[in-house]
């Protein structure tokens, strides 16, 4: 169990990040794969073709606190750890997030009736709550004022989910106004690990501490397999058969308010995974520990020469250690909910290759909600070409500039996406990237496009 949660551990500092797709949902126009965050758009070719691993790959990471929160530069040029710089970081979001997606196969084919889309895509979608009490109380322990401090345990939350799906979606125009869409998407697991139930508090003062936990658990899958993965892995268990199944489904509509003005929203990723092969969990039993510190006395006592003793402070750990040691349970059946996510946006043609806009977009994480909102503008130059730009206002800071480019020379469509570009400029100060970078074939044109 050591060595699991030390692998729980490193994978969280590897992995954990909030993540968005501001930039792709702008650029609707130009970018197939735009339809993959709402089902409303279309792209203006009759068939669109996306190969494996180059049509769509995407990652996105997101934590609280840069390189330039963690540290500070001192008169003499040598870097120290900032308390409070890191203290002020978490306490204004606490949250990690990470995104993953390579797409294996893109097939849209536009009719008179309307779009017809197919898509294989192999997604990670990764969270992590850090309370900055905890990141407090770490650094500073109770501190000195007498006032004792309380960490709510609640408010961690972990949840990594590795899965593929096989999404079908269909959109169509009602009228001359409005247009909807959705995706019916089957989910296939392929790992996860995930937290329930846990709650209680941590409470430190000068001379004691006080743990209280509920019950609580960690449930795996697919350890096995990823194992195996390297230097052989189970491709039945990669390729839909496995005992880990699930269903999401995607909706959108559009709504032409005037010729040159667009709304438009979305709701994604609604559904689950029920995980029952290659599964394990680890049932932790209620905790109620006290800690009042230690008599003098007995530590004077401990034998440092006798290699048979156990000093005061040791069997305290033991103790304490004893109390987390959870029941491992094999074959268990669990559910992981899909992270949610929601996007609204508006926008406003000029001179037919001007298009301002604004989009809002939210991310539902263990009922969490992590919003934000963009202003966003394209050029587009002959159908050729399409610019887009904006900056986005999340965790009380407008500093967040995303930029993206499409061509299309012939049938073929090459695009790149960066939603935070001065992280690349700058990333000392980076908290979040997001890019995606992929190639389309595009072939004929849709009427009205």
């Amino acid at each position: 169990m050591k060595k699991q949660l030390l692998i729980l551990f490193m994978t969280l500092i590897a992995i954990t990040a909030y993540t968005q797709q501001i930039t792709l949902y702008q650029m609707y126009s130009s970018i197939p794969q735009s339809n993959q965050i709402n089902p409303v758009f279309m792209p203006r070719s009759k068939i669109t073709i996306g190969l494996p691993l180059i049509s769509s790959d995407y990652v996105s990471v997101s934590t609280p606190a840069s390189f330039d929160d963690f540290f500070t530069r001192s008169a003499d040029d040598s870097l120290r750890i900032d308390e409070q710089k890191i203290i002020d970081a978490f306490n204004k979001s606490g949250k990690f997030d990470f995104e993953g997606n390579i797409g294996l196969l893109f097939l849209g084919l536009r009719t008179k009736t309307g779009f017809f889309s197919l898509s294989l895509n192999s997604r990670l979608d990764a969270g992590f709550t850090l309370p900055g009490s905890l990141v407090e109380f770490a650094f500073r322990g109770s501190g000195d004022t007498g006032t004792p401090a309380s960490i709510r345990i609640s408010e961690i939350n972990l949840q990594t989910v590795w899965f593929n799906e096989i999404a079908v979606g269909y959109s169509r125009e009602l009228n001359s106004k409005i247009t909807v869409g959705g995706k019916l998407k089957y989910l296939q697991g392929i790992g996860t690990i995930s937290v329930e139930g846990l709650n209680g508090y941590i409470e430190s003062s000068i001379d004691s501490i006080h743990i209280s936990m509920d019950p609580w658990s960690v449930h795996t899958a697919g350890q096995e397999f990823l194992k195996s993965a390297f230097p052989s892995a189970n491709t039945d268990y990669f390729l839909f058969q496995n005992g880990n199944k699930g269903w999401g489904i995607d909706v959108g509509v559009e709504y032409k308010f005037m010729d040159n003005l667009l709304l438009s929203a979305s709701i994604l990723d609604v559904g689950k995974i029920t995980w029952k092969e290659d599964t394990k969990s680890y049932l932790f039993d209620e905790v109620k520990y006290t800690f009042e510190g230690f008599d003098l006395l007995e530590l004077l006592e401990d034998d440092e020469n006798d290699p048979n003793s156990q000093s005061t402070i040791e069997d305290e750990i033991d103790s304490l250690g004893s109390l987390f040691e959870p029941e491992e349970v094999e074959g268990t059946i669990f559910s992981t909910p899909l992270s949610g996510k929601f996007y609204a946006g508006g926008r406003y043609t000029l001179l037919t290759i001007h298009t301002f806009g604004v989009i809002i977009y939210g991310k539902i994480f263990k009922s969490q909600l992590t919003p934000s909102v963009a202003l966003t503008y394209n050029i587009e130059l002959g159908k050729i070409l399409n610019v887009g730009l904006n900056a986005t206002f999340r965790n009380k800071t407008f500093n967040n500039f995303g930029v993206g480019l499409s061509a299309k020379l012939g049938p073929v469509q090459v695009y790149g996406l960066v939603d935070n570009f001065q992280s690349i400029l700058l990333p000392e100060g980076a908290r979040v990237i997001s890019a995606r970078v992929g190639l389309n074939f595009m072939f004929g044109k849709a009427k009205g496009s």
